[in-house]
């Protein structure tokens, strides 16, 4: 279960989201949050960082937080669809970085097709040294720029080994800027197939009815293809309030306005969680989950924010009868997104 926990003294630049929970501990986490123009030094020291290359700015918020010979061995990944100048760019500053950060092995994974998901995913866990393996390790992982479904998984891998590494896992907001008519950027463009997540199957009993719980972001058309598609017999929706913006959660209803007409769903049944909260979004999942266990197989479907979809992943880890589906793009859409206010670390022990 998520418990909340006292901060290291050395990071006490960093504000705590005091949320705890009195039921058996099965995961305990510290959601940290800070401005990212004054974010601090980061004094402790990791075992192991795993780093994503991206055209996103945003992306190389982390250097703020590091100082030298700070993290032992260091993994930076590039996917090498789409390339750009800026990508490029980002790149380059990734690997002066890292290699000032890293005290022992600093390496790259260059991986040819970002939609191969569970060969990539092994490749990048045969990566993962023996040292993560030790006892009290310490991984950082940045899940800024990547898409969730690496996030979620990675997640699900570390915290099954035993013994289990603590993550610390950084999320950096973005500033989205609207483009005319087009509005907020979408971070994907047109749709392919729906998938679980590896290792997010499910145990499905199929001689029951479905409840689906979709984690709303600034993608409409998924939630309503996603929902004409699979027909479940239960919805429910979780949307980001407050968002990283204030606007983002009326933007996000409004883009999303088909898929609740569709599925019946009214403002005031709208699942209202802070963009950056899992801890909140895991607690809820759970209540769902014990409120319709007996009756319904259930299936996340997150949508919405890197923290929103992390929290779905560990209440799936707890019940592992949910299953969490992913709706692959046809491509993902590669823009400069600069950052917002806040960066935040979750620490997941």
């Amino acid at each position: 279960m998520i418990n909340h926990l006292h901060f290291s003294k050395n990071m006490k630049n960093w504000d705590t989201i005091n949320i705890s929970n009195e039921a058996d501990i099965f995961f305990e986490i510290t959601a940290k949050r800070h401005d990212c123009i004054d974010a601090g030094i980061i004094e402790e020291c990791f075992d192991y960082g795993i780093f994503f290359n991206s055209s996103e700015l945003r992306t190389l918020e982390y250097a703020k937080l590091f100082k030298k010979d700070s993290i032992g061995q260091t993994l930076l990944i590039d996917f090498k669809n789409d390339n750009c100048e800026l990508k490029i760019q980002n790149f380059t500053k990734n690997k002066e970085y890292l290699n000032s950060f890293t005290k022992t092995l600093y390496e790259e994974l260059l991986i040819e097709d970002i939609f191969d998901y569970e060969k990539n995913l092994i490749d990048i866990i045969n990566h993962i040294p023996s040292v993560v393996f030790k006892i009290n390790a310490k991984c950082f992982i940045d899940i800024t720029g990547i898409p969730l479904i690496y996030s979620v998984a990675l997640v699900r891998y570390l915290k099954l080994l035993f013994p289990s590494p603590t993550l610390y896992l950084l999320n950096v907001s973005g500033k989205y800027e609207e483009d005319g008519k087009k509005g907020i950027p979408q971070f994907s463009d047109g749709q392919k197939e729906n998938i679980y997540i590896p290792g997010y199957y499910g145990k499905p009993d199929f001689a029951k009815p479905w409840l689906y719980i979709l984690l709303l972001g600034f993608e409409g058309n998924r939630s309503l293809s996603i929902y004409k598609m699979n027909e479940p017999d239960y919805v429910k929706a979780i949307v980001a309030e407050p968002g990283y913006q204030n606007e983002y959660c009326s933007k996000a209803i409004e883009i999303n306005k088909r898929f609740l007409s569709e599925a019946k769903i009214t403002e005031s049944d709208l699942i209202k969680i802070g963009a950056g909260d899992p801890i909140t979004v895991y607690d809820k999942i759970l209540e769902l989950y014990e409120d319709y266990k007996d009756r319904a197989n259930i299936c996340l479907v997150p949508l919405g924010t890197k923290p929103h979809a992390i929290g779905a992943g560990l209440a799936a880890l707890k019940q592992k009868r949910m299953a969490i589906m992913y709706q692959v793009p046809k491509s993902y859409s590669m823009n400069e997104t600069k950052a917002a206010k806040d960066m935040w670390i979750y620490i997941i022990k």
